[in-house]
Protein backbone atom coordinates (compact mmCIF):
# COMPACT_ATOMS: atom_id res chain seq x y z
CA UNK A 1 0.00 0.00 0.00
CA UNK A 2 1.23 3.25 -0.65
CA UNK A 3 2.27 5.87 2.03
CA UNK A 4 0.15 9.10 2.66
CA UNK A 5 1.13 12.40 3.35
CA UNK A 6 -1.20 14.36 6.11
CA UNK A 7 -1.57 18.00 7.29
CA UNK A 8 -3.52 18.65 10.48
CA UNK A 9 -3.56 21.10 13.14
CA UNK A 10 -5.39 22.52 16.16
CA UNK A 11 -5.67 18.63 18.13
CA UNK A 12 -5.65 20.48 21.32
CA UNK A 13 -4.46 17.45 23.29
CA UNK A 14 -4.63 17.45 26.93
CA UNK A 15 -6.36 21.46 26.73
CA UNK A 16 -9.37 22.01 28.59
CA UNK A 17 -10.04 25.12 26.95
CA UNK A 18 -11.02 23.87 24.14
CA UNK A 19 -13.99 22.30 24.97
CA UNK A 20 -15.87 25.59 25.34
CA UNK A 21 -14.18 27.27 22.55
CA UNK A 22 -14.32 25.38 19.52
CA UNK A 23 -17.83 23.40 21.11
CA UNK A 24 -15.97 20.20 20.72
CA UNK A 25 -18.67 17.00 21.88
CA UNK A 26 -17.01 15.70 24.68
CA UNK A 27 -17.54 15.88 27.62
CA UNK A 28 -13.94 15.67 29.53
CA UNK A 29 -10.59 16.41 28.11
CA UNK A 30 -9.68 12.42 28.42
CA UNK A 31 -12.85 11.88 26.23
CA UNK A 32 -11.51 14.35 23.63
CA UNK A 33 -7.96 13.15 23.65
CA UNK A 34 -9.34 8.94 23.31
CA UNK A 35 -11.80 9.96 20.75
CA UNK A 36 -8.31 12.19 18.97
CA UNK A 37 -6.23 9.02 19.20
CA UNK A 38 -8.79 6.70 17.90
CA UNK A 39 -10.08 8.60 14.70
CA UNK A 40 -6.02 9.24 14.03
CA UNK A 41 -5.15 5.53 14.44
CA UNK A 42 -7.63 4.78 11.90
CA UNK A 43 -6.85 6.43 9.65
CA UNK A 44 -3.14 7.34 9.77
CA UNK A 45 -0.25 4.09 8.77
CA UNK A 46 2.73 3.68 10.06
CA UNK A 47 4.37 4.48 6.94
CA UNK A 48 2.21 7.97 6.18
CA UNK A 49 3.74 11.27 6.64
CA UNK A 50 1.92 13.34 9.01
CA UNK A 51 2.73 17.05 9.46
CA UNK A 52 1.27 18.70 12.24
CA UNK A 53 1.20 22.49 12.23
CA UNK A 54 0.37 23.78 15.45
CA UNK A 55 -1.33 23.56 18.56
CA UNK A 56 -0.96 19.97 19.32
CA UNK A 57 -1.36 20.39 22.57
CA UNK A 58 -0.67 21.59 26.18
CA UNK A 59 2.41 22.01 27.46
CA UNK A 60 3.48 19.18 29.81
CA UNK A 61 0.48 16.71 28.69
CA UNK A 62 1.36 15.22 25.42
CA UNK A 63 3.65 12.01 25.63
CA UNK A 64 5.09 9.16 23.64
CA UNK A 65 2.97 6.49 22.46
CA UNK A 66 4.94 3.39 20.54
CA UNK A 67 2.03 1.69 18.47
CA UNK A 68 1.76 -1.96 17.78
Amino acid sequence: MQSKVYFTSDTHFGDHRVLNIGKRPFASVSAMDEELVKRWNSRVRAADEVWHLGDFALAKTARRSSRS
